[in-house]
């Protein structure tokens, strides 16, 4: 009985350490979606913002909670 206990140990510790790891690679995919549209606003003139009804200082919010609901989608 010992060693399915063990077994059964390794086999958690696996699924922790790949949920773990997918994690880490859904957040990193994350930060470079929001990385690439804050620079894609942020080329835009602000003329171009102001008649998207946007600020400059928006920018970052903007894009955190944008690609936010990309990932999501």
């Amino acid at each position: 009985m010992m060693h399915g206990m063990m077994i059964s140990a390794a086999t958690q510790i696996v699924v922790w350490v790949a949920s773990a790891t997918r994690h880490h690679f859904e957040a990193a995919r994350l930060r470079r979606k929001e990385r690439r549209m804050a620079s894609a606003l942020s080329a835009l003139d602000d003329s171009t913002l102001k008649d998207l009804g946007l600020y400059r200082s928006e920018i970052p919010s903007i894009a955190q909670a944008r690609a936010a609901s990309l990932c999501e989608a």
